[in-house]
């Protein structure tokens, strides 16, 4: 099991080096954030450790003006998830489906079933969806600009 301190560590990291210094605790939070959870018996690892919040805790960083430190600041939950992935398994799908994920069986589960090509490597598989994210990030910060 990934330590507090791991998380900890880990948001330092992307806030020492990618962010700006004043969005340090706010990177600590994001990377610590998930494993509030422990705290609702039965559902560590569950309830704030799927997509759904994931993507929920995209909402809070809108108010930052700079898209690259908002996306920096949610990727501290993003590598919180991969590293709870590696290290046991995260609900992914939860409250739709309980099965814990860990980092191999996600891959032999999208490589054995055909759904990517053979030259699809594993890194490809862990950037695409942070990518993804950043882009829907960025253009819903545009459109409601615009709107406002």
């Amino acid at each position: 099991m990934t330590s507090i301190g791991t998380h900890i560590l880990a948001s330092l990291l992307i806030a020492t080096f990618l962010t700006d210094v004043k969005y340090t605790p706010l990177c600590v939070v994001y990377g610590v954030f998930p494993d509030i959870d422990i705290l609702f018996h039965g559902l560590h690892r569950k309830l704030l450790h799927n997509m759904f919040a994931l993507y929920l805790s995209t909402v809070p960083t809108f108010r930052i003006g700079n898209v690259r430190d908002m996306f920096l600041i949610w990727l501290c939950y993003y590598i919180h998830l991969l590293l709870d992935a590696v290290t046991g398994g995260v609900a992914l799908a939860y409250p739709l489906y309980e099965k814990m994920f860990t980092i191999c069986n996600i891959w032999n589960m999208i490589w054995i079933s055909g759904l990517l090509p053979r030259y699809v490597d594993k890194l490809t598989l862990v950037l695409a969806p942070v990518i993804a994210t950043a882009w829907t990030i960025r253009i819903l910060k545009q459109r409601c600009s615009s709107i406002a």
